[in-house]
């Protein structure tokens, strides 16, 4: 299993490119754009799924364009899904006014599900609070977290948006805090940390 990761967009959401590097099957999270760098991580691999940690626009608005250049199919959680045609719930009139976004859900997700490609197998733990559909993708083998705006280095996403809730935010900081043992942290902004290191804050 390997990761690329590629900062996208305006504001430098953390794309990332999952791959097997044997069957070249990959799963992209949180396609913020699809510009010449994604281009270039996907290059010759089979992209299965796009996957959304949740539905803002920094984290979506790549999906339209690669969906029509690989024929991935698009996932997000239920709870999520009107952030896929509703400008209210992905906030994209908050950078671009006026301009809108249009996608549909391949599949809809809920807390538990596996997503596999490649034998690589991502677990989906619903963490709302930043959005009402905030996932986290747990890679057990790999000991690697996916936390998208939920958890980040020394901090948690906002909860001032349409969708959020404070109270949910801490439960799900609280879910995560639980999962036995270290794991890599790979959030939808800025540097990457470790699940110990966090912990000390959330004691």
């Amino acid at each position: 299993m390997k990761v690329k990761i590629i900062p996208t967009g305006p504001i430098l959401a953390n794309c990332y490119v999952v791959f097997d590097e044997n069957s070249h099957e990959a799963a992209v999270i949180d396609p913020g754009s699809f510009d010449s760098s994604v281009r270039h991580a996907v290059k010759g691999l089979n992209v299965k799924y796009i996957i959304c940690t949740h539905g803002h626009y920094d984290h979506i608005l790549g999906a339209g364009d690669m969906i029509k250049e690989t024929g991935a199919k698009l996932l997000i959680h239920t709870l999520d899904e009107e952030c896929l045609s509703e400008a209210k719930a992905n906030l994209i009139g908050e950078m671009y006014p006026g301009k809108t976004i249009s996608l549909k859900a391949d599949r809809l997700l809920e807390d538990g599900d596996k997503i596999e490609f490649g034998g690589i197998t991502l677990e989906v733990m619903h963490t709302p609070g930043h959005s009402r559909g905030s996932i986290t993708l747990i890679n057990r083998e790999n000991r690697l977290l996916f936390t998208g705006d939920t958890l980040f280095s020394q901090g948690v996403g906002r909860t001032d948006f349409y969708g959020s809730e404070p109270d949910k935010m801490l439960q799900s900081i609280k879910k995560i805090m639980s999962l036995e043992g270290n794991y890599h942290i790979l959030p939808g902004h800025n540097e990457d940390c470790f699940l110990d290191d966090e912990r000390m804050y959330y004691r």
